[in-house]
């Protein structure tokens, strides 16, 4: 298992995954905005990716895909992002019924901050989650 950033050879991987696990894309902002670091778990085979941007001392996730569920891969990429982001205010948004996520989530430390109402396309609400900086 390896993690590594994001190159531009990446991009149809990237979708290709989306499309499947979504049935759209989400990345076809990726080449254009360079406030967005990705870090891409590949082992023989592309399994997923985190996507976040970041400033001085704040940050926030802007997605995590993963080809195959329930395997722990996400939570790699979790793990060696908050190390990344040591010292940060790291903030996300998960859709108010994903307790799986949820839960992994306050795992690594994050507070439910306040709900962001129809967030999602299909008018799902959206808990803001929020990770304080650690002095």
């Amino acid at each position: 298992m390896k993690i590594r950033k994001y190159i531009s050879s990446d991009l149809d991987n990237i979708q290709r995954l989306e499309q499947e696990k979504y049935g759209y894309v989400l990345s076809s902002y990726l080449e254009n905005n360079d406030l967005h670091t990705h870090f891409i778990l590949e082992k023989d085979d592309f399994l997923g990716y985190i996507s976040l941007w970041h400033d001085e001392k704040k940050a926030q996730i802007e997605s995590i895909v993963i080809r195959q569920e329930n395997e722990g891969y996400g939570q790699v990429l979790l793990d060696y992002t908050m190390k990344y982001l040591n010292n940060y205010v790291v903030t996300l948004e998960v859709r108010e019924f994903n307790s799986k996520a949820i839960y992994i989530y306050e795992k690594f430390g994050f507070k439910m901050c306040s709900i962001r109402k129809n967030y999602y396309s299909n008018n799902e609400n959206a808990i803001l989650m929020i990770k304080e900086v650690k002095e």
